[in-house]
């Protein structure tokens, strides 16, 4: 008889402490990481983040890739984000010269069909951390990424680290939900043969899509005659810095 009342409540803790955990779990998954602050940009804010792209990408970018030396490209946490918040706005300006103009982002239209909105980097040594919401259950979805390069020049994103909401989860349990997004944004910009600086939507689209799989090409054909390749991205409190080199005849 006692053994049985023992048993029962063992069975009545253990219940508790599960029931507790749980609780736990979801109060993580539910709270909002700090660094999740997506800017709500009024149409005429959006239109300004888009000019000073397509300005800062021309000016320094373009410059950059079109001369013979190595050069160095940082972009700080701040406007990542503005920029992300502005996707419809830089779409439209890049391609407003085309027979048909596009009116939208296809990266939104791509995160939209999968159910995930509101984009924002943070950036921490070593770590760049992409965020994004569900609209389903309405959870912060964090992803932390590094960058690795091989000896032969290709790029590797490698997954360091998930949570949802601010509890760790182990990396295979987002794999399902991370190949159905790579699915839907890996067809952004299919149709377009040549790479654009100015194409944000082509350029985060094939990041995300990177992530965990196959290594990127890290040569840019954007300037044929002085092509150039990344050689490292190097990471910071707030900014990131590509570092561009020329790339061998034979790359």
């Amino acid at each position: 008889m006692k053994s049985k009342t023992l048993l029962g409540w063992a069975g009545l803790i253990i219940l508790f402490v599960l029931m507790f955990l749980t609780a736990v779990a979801f109060l993580l998954a539910s709270s909002r990481p700090d660094e999740w602050e997506p800017y709500q940009l009024r149409n005429e804010d959006q239109r300004g983040v888009a000019n000073r792209f397509g300005t800062r990408i021309m000016r320094e970018l373009v410059n950059g890739l079109g001369d013979i030396k190595p050069f160095s490209f940082t972009i700080h946490e701040e406007e990542m984000n503005e920029y992300l918040a502005s996707l419809d706005e830089i779409a439209f300006l890049a391609y407003s010269k085309d027979e048909v103009a596009r009116k939208s982002s296809e990266l939104v239209a791509a995160m939209d069909k999968v159910g995930i909105a509101d984009p924002v980097v943070d950036m921490q040594p070593d770590t760049l951390t992409l965020m994004v919401r569900t609209k389903k259950g309405n959870k912060i979805v964090s992803l932390d990424l590094v960058f690795e390069f091989t000896d032969d020049a290709w790029l590797y994103v490698k997954l360091d680290g998930v949570r949802v909401g601010l509890l760790p989860l182990p990396r295979g349990f987002v794999s399902g939900s991370l190949e159905e997004v790579q699915g839907a944004i890996g067809g952004v910009g299919g149709e377009r043969n040549e790479p654009s600086l100015q194409d944000l939507d082509l350029i985060v689209g094939r990041l995300i899509s990177g992530i965990g799989g196959k290594p990127l090409p890290t040569r840019l054909p954007i300037v044929e005659s002085r092509p150039k390749r990344i050689r490292d991205i190097e990471i910071d409190e707030q900014t990131l810095t590509i570092h561009f080199v020329p790339a061998p005849e034979n790359d």
